[in-house]
Formats: C-alpha cells, structure tokens, sequence
C-alpha cells in the first residue's frame, strides 16, 4: 500500500508539471497570436499565423486546472463561516469543474 501511495505521488507530480508546462505554453501561444495581431496592423500581415495560435487547444489542461481550482474552492467550502457561504462555495465549485468560470 504505501508503495501505491508513493506511486500515485509521483504521478501527481508529474501531471502537475505537465499541466503546468502546457499552461505555459498555451500563454506562450496567445502572447504570440498578440504581436502577430499587432504587426498585422501595422501592415506585416503574417498569413493566418494568428488565427492558427487562437485554435490550439488544451482540454487536457483545462480539465486538470478547472479541478484544482474546484478543489481550491471545496477547501474554501469546509471552513465557510456560515451554511450559504458554503452552499454558494459548493456551487461555485461546481461551475468550475464544468469549465463555466475561470
């Protein structure tokens, strides 16, 4: 069992890293769709590059970061002063995971 534990540790650790990189990298894509929007219009127009940035796509990512926030929220939850505090809190936990807030 706690050779299982360790286990699942590490591979947390890993899907954190991986999410974490391929945020960075989806950031890294948008900041880039950015300045070719602006060279565009300063007349350099690039052919479509950022339209082609914008339809990159990390539901992956997206998916794995909605649940730590959700979680982030549910930890809110547990410790709300009072039981609508907690009731919008569970709510609110719910959207996320759905992906409706951010």
């Amino acid at each position: 069992l706690s050779d299982l534990a360790t286990q699942l540790e590490v591979q947390l650790a890993r899907a954190n890293a991986l999410a974490a990189e391929s945020a960075g990298m989806k950031k890294f894509c948008k900041d880039a769709a950015f300045d070719a929007d602006y060279e565009a219009e300063l007349g350099m127009e690039r052919g479509g590059f950022s339209d082609a940035l914008n339809e990159i796509k990390t539901p992956a990512t997206d998916a794995f970061l909605a649940e730590v926030r959700a979680q982030g929220v549910e930890m809110f939850a547990e410790c709300a002063y009072t039981l609508e505090h907690h009731d919008h809190a569970v709510a609110f936990a719910a959207e996320l995971r759905k992906g409706n807030k951010q």
